[in-house]
């Protein structure tokens, strides 16, 4: 097979994370080009052989010393491997949006128990590719805040319920009023939103909360 002289990745739009480069016969003549706000990880067996910030890189033995355990490549000359290259896009707008499932709290005003859906803004960074890549994306040829969303946001809603709940219940807050706080629960809830992304190589950069209502899709939301 033809051996890749230069790789890169134009992210589609705002909302891609990280794109498998589909051809893996490189050289140490290889040239990878990294664009701004992207880090590229190469693998091969197993193993990571780098990481790549922005800028044009030659994969030679200097940058890449495992090319000589790995596969008993020599200095200089144009020397034939095989590594998947991994790119990511690290940081993302705050506008990925985000919204909770109905869930249930106890509300002062009505003296009743009310399902609520609560909705938002949040912006991301990935800190730490490597562990991105391992504990998140895995094989997937590419990843999208869409898949993000899919792979993590059922058990961050979870704990967003509860500490939405939490709030209003130590609070006293009413649905009727809650707009006016909308604020203060967007701090509450930004560190452990931010502590359970931390454990995938992700940094919270913005959390917001644009809207706590009412679920009238459900019975008891329309009386």
């Amino acid at each position: 097979m033809a051996i890749i002289d230069s790789i890169s990745w134009q992210p589609p739009d705002n909302n891609a994370l990280a794109y498998r480069y589909p051809e893996e016969n490189l050289s140490t003549f290889t040239q990878l080009i990294v664009n701004e706000s992207q880090e590229a990880v190469l693998f091969s067996k197993g193993q990571i052989l780098g990481k790549f910030g922005p800028g044009k890189h030659t994969l030679s033995t200097e940058n890449l010393p495992l090319l000589r355990n790995l596969f008993g490549i020599p200095f200089g000359g144009k020397n034939p491997f095989q590594s998947v290259v991994v790119f990511v896009n690290k940081s993302i707008p705050p506008t990925i949006p985000w919204i909770t499932k109905k869930f249930n709290i106890y509300d002062p005003g009505y003296n009743a128990r009310i399902p609520v859906i609560s909705q938002g803004r949040f912006g991301i960074e990935v800190t730490n590719a490597e562990c991105f890549l391992t504990e998140v994306v895995k094989t997937a040829k590419s990843f999208s805040v869409v898949d993000l969303s899919n792979v993590m946001w059922a058990e961050l809603t979870m704990k967003l319920n509860s500490f939405v709940s939490k709030y209003m219940q130590t609070n006293r807050l009413s649905i009727m009023n809650i707009s006016a706080y909308l604020e203060d629960i967007s701090n509450f809830m930004k560190e452990p939103a931010a502590e359970f992304l931390e454990r995938f190589g992700i940094s919270l950069r913005s959390f917001n909360i644009d809207s706590i209502d009412v679920d009238e899709t459900t019975e008891d939301g329309r009386k």
